[in-house]
């Protein structure tokens, strides 16, 4: 085709499409929400400025609800239902965006509020969200919504309306609500529809300052104070000439160093090297601390906030100085802090862990002294205590126990920790010394390899969880920690493995128990089967209940022992055990005191402590003990009663017979003689088949058939029918 001919082709195609494009833009254009027919939820041209208060809560809960209010004064959202804390400015903000976008795709019209119920909308089941405009009480828009139908939708409503919507922004879940459609569901009767909590609200940022601006951190703890600086490290002298180099062109002067800081005690410290990162967690901390959660303002005394008993006041360059108060009611608890001049004097709960970062032991900042020693050198450990003293001296490779002496074997375990700690020993806090220490309570010696040291114990630190403690007499006041505390000062009954009788159950021949509530005996035979004898002659026992009683006595455990004693206070009770070789054990109990019983065995010197459930176990009730006693036959059912025979009629060959209530069968009985009636009833002389037709009835005397019939005499049960009419 030539060139000049295509012309026209091409104009044409032009044309045609500028036809296209003008009648596609001359059609209205429809949006996505038109398309698909989505619904605004929410009053026309809201926006999220004129929502001043949010009312959150779960039908099922409406008096717990969750109440988030604008606080002009501040530009800030506020928790006024959880002590007037601050929210979150981006939570809020992204909460109030996800509101004001609400639109919903119409799903279906509930008829009834049980219709509502499918969907998790009654009133009773949704999630109810409600905004405010400033200073109005009624609500400016209330939302419901319910379950979810898939897993980016939830269904929807408005309050006064049963018309169901899809909405892709679930409001619950983005408060922090998640219920069954969503997340295993709470199991039990007591399971409800989780209600909204403050958490993921609360802005729980206590202090947030620059790390690189800080340059003073004071503390003041309950025992001793301090003061750290950063400073600036010195720099290095440059380099001195090398000789013969004089007169040459000096190098280029090098580019300045870049400064760099370190923190030092300005005042205050224990007088003794600091560890190399000794104050970094502490300031890092203090720079930004968050707390677990906010408490009531108004107990700050329960808080340990009045006073407080922990200071630290943090300095910044160009800033006002920021003061957090502190109180720790329980030395190993959680803290609690506040910031001083703070809007509403918030009060914050700390976890354990923050808490002794911002205020931190002495262990985790200085290089304390401590007790080293090689364990294999420890010849005698003497200690010195209210429950006892104790003393162990090394026999070979273990300790023996020189005091006090029981006839029991020895807990090994207890003894080569106590010297494995002592050995060991490091300090877990300091305290000033001009601290008030008192006297001492508890004292530890160890000796050996040429060496003796003393720790001395006085009353419990103010700090952490532990007792102040001198070594050799020092000027340090340290502190030992609770847990070491436990396993260098171990009371006198843990040295000892405390079985108080070392028997097999299955061993034991007889048990004799004599108690408040009654005296019985058991006996263990040869065949394993038990008997109970009390008062008379011996029946056959419970073995089940026999054999746990034996197996309480065979592993009967003290819990403490009162070394120095030989006898039960008050009145006994008693239960002897003998062993099948002729053994005999006897255990005495005393009265109760204090839900403990003090228990002497035969052939030990020392009185022991068992707990009230122990002494229980000893002195079971001889019924529980007793063989279950097989149970009565059941009685015979009565024989049922003569029905009364329906009259019938006199035929000749025939006679009426009331048979047994069996299935119809063919039986062979043997002739009897006709039912008592009222009538005389006529038999044919000669053999004939008898048709048997059995009574309605079910309770009719039955029929005895014979063993050995004539021949003919063989009667054919026939099938049921109804009895003749009677002859008038």
């Amino acid at each position: 085709m030539k060139p000049k001919s295509l012309v026209p082709l091409v104009i044409i195609l032009v044309v045609l499409a500028g036809l296209v494009v003008w009648k596609k833009s001359s059609v209205p254009q429809t949006t996505i929400e038109q398309q698909v027919g989505l619904v605004t939820l929410l009053p026309d041209g809201i926006s999220k400025n004129d929502i001043a208060k949010l009312d959150i809560y779960a039908g099922e809960a409406p008096d717990k609800k969750l109440t988030l209010a604008y606080d002009t004064s501040g530009d800030k959202w506020l928790l006024p239902s959880h002590f007037n804390s601050a929210v979150k400015k981006d939570v809020i903000d992204r909460y109030l965006d996800s509101i004001v976008k609400i639109k919903g795709e119409p799903r279906a019209t509930a008829a009834t509020e049980s219709e509502l119920e499918l969907y998790n909308l009654s009133d009773a089941k949704a999630f109810h969200v409600q905004g405010y405009k400033k200073d109005s009480a009624e609500p400016y828009f209330h939302l419901l919504v319910g379950k979810s139908p898939g897993y980016n939708s939830v269904f929807i409503r408005k309050a006064g309306s049963n018309e169901v919507f899809v909405e892709e922004t679930n409001l619950r879940q983005q408060a922090g609500v998640y219920s069954d459609d969503s997340r295993p569901a709470p199991m039990g009767p007591e399971a409800k529809e989780p209600i909204p909590e403050p958490g993921i609200w609360l802005d729980k940022t206590i202090v947030k300052m620059d790390l690189e601006k800080m340059n003073k951190v004071a503390l003041t703890l309950p025992d001793k104070s301090l003061v750290f600086e950063r400073q600036e490290k010195p720099q290095a002298a440059p380099p001195a000439a090398e000789p013969g180099t004089e007169g040459t062109t000096p190098p280029a002067p090098a580019e300045p160093a870049k400064k760099e800081y370190e923190w030092k005690v300005a005042s205050g410290g224990p007088g003794v090297p600091m560890k190399e990162n000794g104050p970094k967690s502490m300031t890092q901390k203090l720079s930004f601390l968050e707390a677990s959660d906010v408490v009531d303002p108004a107990k700050k005394a329960e808080w340990g906030l009045e006073p407080a008993a922990y200071v630290a006041v943090v300095s910044c360059e160009g800033q006002p100085d920021v003061r957090i108060e502190g109180g720790r009611p329980d030395p190993n608890g959680d803290g609690y802090v506040t910031v001083a001049g703070s809007p509403g004097g918030t009060v914050y709960k700390v976890s354990k862990f923050i808490f002794e970062q911002a205020f931190p032991k002495g262990t985790d900042v200085f290089d304390l002294p401590s007790l080293s020693m090689d364990k294999a050198t420890i010849e005698k450990i003497d200690i010195t205590q209210p429950g006892g003293d104790v003393s162990l001296v090394k026999d070979g490779e273990s300790f023996r126990i020189a005091k006090p002496v029981a006839a029991l074997d020895p807990q090994r375990t207890t003894a080569e920790t106590l010297a494995t700690t002592l050995a060991n020993w490091k300090p877990a806090d300091y305290a000033d010394a001009s601290a008030d220490l008192g006297e001492p309570t508890r004292t530890v010696t160890v000796s050996g390899g040429g060496q003796t040291h003393t720790i001395k114990l006085y009353g419990p630190s103010k700090h952490v969880a532990g007792s102040y403690a001198r070594v050799d007499d020092g000027t340090n006041v340290l502190v030992m920690s609770g847990m070491d505390t436990g396993k260098i000062f171990v009371k006198p009954g843990d040295l000892y493995v405390r079985t108080l009788l070392d028997i097999d159950d299955m061993n034991i021949g007889e048990i004799a128990v004599n108690g408040a509530g009654g005296a019985y005996s058991l006996a263990h035979g040869e065949d394993g089967a038990w008997t109970v004898a009390a008062g008379g002659a011996p029946e056959p026992a419970d073995n089940t209940a026999a054999e746990s009683l034996a197996g309480e006595v065979s592993v009967l455990q003290a819990e403490d022992i009162l070394f120095g004693r030989s006898s039960v206070e008050g009145a006994t009770e008693t239960v002897t055990v003998k062993m099948k070789d002729g053994t005999r054990h006897v255990i005495s109990v005393g009265p109760e005191k204090e839900g403990k019983h003090e228990v002497k065995i035969s052939g030990k010197d020392q009185v022991f402590i068992v707990s009230a459930e122990s002494k229980k176990g000893l002195f079971p009730p001889v019924d529980t003990l007793k063989k279950p006693a097989a149970p009565a036959p059941a009685p015979a059912p009565e024989a049922p009663a003569p029905a009364a025979e329906a009259p019938a009629a006199a035929a000749p060959g025939d006679a009426a017979v009331a048979p047994a209530p069996v299935a119809p069968q063919e039986v062979t009985i043997a002739p009897v003689p006709a039912p008592v009636a009222p009538q005389e009833v006529t038999v044919a002389p000669a053999p004939a088949e008898v048709t048997v037709t059995p009574a309605p009835a079910a309770n009719v005397p039955a029929v005895e058939a014979a063993t050995d019939p004539p021949a003919d005499a063989a009667v054919s049960q026939a099938e049921p029918a109804p009895a003749p009419a009677p002859t008038p």
